[in-house]
């Protein structure tokens, strides 16, 4: 899930100006880095969840597809449109036909008059509109509303979870990056502690100035890998803050609980269980997008069939233009004849069946990309959760190998140290030694949160980041090094 603070150092900048730059930016600009109290792990994540873009963008959506399944669920109801309108104008008419138009608007008896006289006219009415066998296609309809909601639900548990599993990760990253910075920090300050006794001695004439030479060197390289450490320290910071929607806060982080205490449970057992992959929430997203497919298809399929509506109307109208040919203006304004009518309809697209099968086709293709997706959403999670197990039971065997280094590591360091001393032994013991109990501090400062890495992993696998923050907030396991 995560990469190792060590071997990200070389990657996380581009070498001494990057320090320059963030110094000066630091210094030149106090307003926007702002110092925050320090955050534990479950702090981040809850920040990057809310403040993160994507699970907002995510949420959203998912509402708008709860909205979807309202609308399908409005098509069962039955319509009943109202209408008003009040009018003056000519009543010239004609005989004659016209194909289905919006443009001619006059009716009623040829008078045989071209006059542009006018006249008052209204009309109102209710037309009742109800579908009363539809073959199943609202069914289908609401089946594709109702899993494309299930989809849009998860793909905000995705987005939610990915927010989450980042902003955890980057935290034990900076963690990490902070401990490195720590242990480096020791390494520098005992090899100048050493570069001042062999400086004695060798002013004393008891050693050869090489020796001198040497432990400068090799003080000069600490002090770059600390610079360099430093350097990955900030920057971790930095996306840190960016993923949880302060980017221009510097972040205190507190990552005591998780040093001092390691994760009670890791899974030893690679292989997840099928409930645990069934449940991610992108497989939960592959399979509702599968439904909706299936539906939508189901649906163009059903879309050839006979429309059968239940109808009926109640209208008036109110005309001051008389028969005879005259205008009486006290008419017309209220329609005063009224009209009903009910009735059965059926309607039938004869000629829609090349459209339809052009549709049917179209969604039976998008069922079979949809299923081929979920299928390697599954794959993808079920390869995660094994390489999490994979992860977690590492995590622990290099864990259990941590005290042992580190004491030979410091034993080592001493015994060297005192030959040297004795002159026993040259420099190059002495600094070898040096070196390897830097390198043993360093990694028993990273054992901890590589256990801690392992227990996300493991949580992002399933798809459910409680468990992890339940135990980061009371950790019960015994800690790495005592």
């Amino acid at each position: 899930m995560g990469s190792d603070p060590i071997q990200a150092r070389p990657r996380l900048g581009s070498g001494p100006c990057l320090v320059l730059i963030l110094a000066i930016a630091a210094s030149a600009t106090p307003a926007l880095a702002q110092t925050t109290a320090p955050l534990t792990i479950g702090e981040v994540i809850d920040a990057a969840v809310t403040a993160n873009p994507g699970p907002a963008e995510a949420a959203a959506r998912a509402d708008a597809a709860a909205a979807a399944v309202d609308l399908a669920r409005a098509a069962y109801l039955p319509k009943l449109d109202a209408m008003w309108q009040v009018t003056r104008a000519s009543r010239n008419n004609v005989f004659g036909a016209f194909f289905p138009q919006n443009v001619i608007p006059i009716s009623g008896p040829v008078l045989g008059t071209d006059s542009f006289e006018s006249a008052w006219g209204s009309a109102a009415g209710l037309v009742f509109s109800a579908e009363v066998f539809d073959f199943g296609r609202r069914g289908a309809q609401g089946r594709e509303a109702r899993a494309g909601r299930d989809a849009a639900t998860a793909h905000a548990d995705v987005a939610r979870l990915a927010a989450g599993v980042r902003a955890a990760d980057l935290f034990l990253t900076a963690a990490g990056a902070a401990k490195v910075v720590e242990a480096d920090t020791i390494t520098v300050t005992r090899l100048t502690q050493l570069q001042t006794a062999v400086g004695a001695l060798v002013s004393a004439d008891l050693r050869p100035g090489a020796d001198r030479a040497r432990v400068d060197a090799d003080l000069g390289a600490a002090q770059s890998r600390l610079y360099a450490s430093e350097q990955a320290l900030e920057v971790a910071r930095i996306r840190l803050a960016v993923a949880i929607g302060q980017a221009g806060a510097t972040l205190a982080l507190n990552a005591a609980p998780l040093l001092a205490a390691s994760p009670a449970a890791l899974a030893a057992d690679p292989d997840p269980a099928p409930a645990v992959v069934s449940g991610h929430p992108a497989v939960r997203e592959g399979a509702a997008l599968v439904q909706a497919a299936t539906a939508a298809r189901d649906a163009a399929r059903l879309a050839y069939r006979p429309t059968l509506l239940l109808q009926g109307a109640l209208s008036a109208r109110g005309s001051g233009a008389l028969l005879d040919g005259t205008i009486d203006n006290g008419q017309g304004l209220w329609p005063d004849v009224p009209n009903w009518t009910a009735g059965v309809s059926i309607t039938f697209p004869l000629f829609e069946v090349s459209a339809t099968r052009a549709r049917v086709a179209r969604r039976a293709s998008l069922v079979i990309a949809a299923d081929a997706w979920q299928r390697a959403l599954t794959d993808e999670a079920t390869g995660a959760a094994r390489e999490a197990g994979v992860m977690a039971d590492a995590a622990r065997r290099i864990a259990g190998t941590v005290p042992m280094r580190l004491t030979a590591a410091r034993d080592a360091a001493a015994q060297a140290r005192a030959r040297y001393e004795a002159g026993l032994t040259g420099i190059v013991d002495v600094v070898e030694a040096e070196r390897t109990l830097a390198q043993a501090e360093s990694d028993a400062a990273l054992a901890a949160l590589a256990l801690w890495r392992a227990r996300l992993a493991l949580a992002a696998a399933a798809g459910d980041l409680a468990p992890f923050l339940a135990e980061a907030a009371a950790p019960a396991g015994p800690p790495v090094v005592r």
